[in-house]
């Protein structure tokens, strides 16, 4: 095992950061190449998540996802969701609104103990958004008005557990 001195450090930093410089100067423009309208993948990613709202009870999940990519000219899905322009206005979109929350082994939490168990729950439903500011950076404020059907599960049966309304503010 070999020591680094700062010494060692310093020039290894410098030789990364003039070779960094030296690749990005010799790369010529990019040559503006046509995005294909459907693109599909597959994704994973973890969580830590609290067992339901105000629990300090935790897991954790790794959860695969389909990544899809649909670009038409009046409705779209990407990594911002399911939209669709509404009358043609660049300032108001229709835009498919989904939550979800965990299940929840009663015996597995202490402030549970006794309770039923909680199901699996997900919220569907459409979002009216309305953009109101777009910053230089990609910074936007929109007012954002979902309403989402929530439905509980233990896959064996599906339960209507009503509605959630929710407006908010997005920046």
């Amino acid at each position: 095992m070999s020591k680094c001195t700062p010494a060692a450090i310093s020039l290894r930093g410098i030789l990364i950061f003039v070779g960094s410089i030296f690749f990005l100067a010799s790369a010529g423009p990019a040559a503006a190449k046509e995005v294909p309208k459907w693109e599909l993948g597959l994704g994973a990613g973890g969580a830590y998540l609290p067992d339901y709202r105000g629990s300090d009870e935790y897991e954790t999940y790794i959860v695969p996802w389909p990544y899809v990519v649909y670009r038409g000219s009046r409705f779209s899905v990407d990594r911002e969701g399911l939209r669709g322009q509404i009358f043609g206005s660049p300032t108001l979109s229709l835009v498919g609104s989904v939550n979800a929350s965990t299940p929840v082994n009663s015996e597995d939490n202490l402030a549970r103990m006794g309770m039923p168990d909680l199901g699996f729950a997900f919220e569907l439903g459409p979002m009216l958004e309305m953009d109101m500011w777009h910053g230089p950076r990609r910074e936007r404020l929109s007012l954002q008005f979902p309403l989402r059907a929530v439905i509980v599960t233990d896959f064996a049966r599906y339960d209507g557990a009503g509605w959630i309304f929710a407006p908010r503010v997005y920046w």
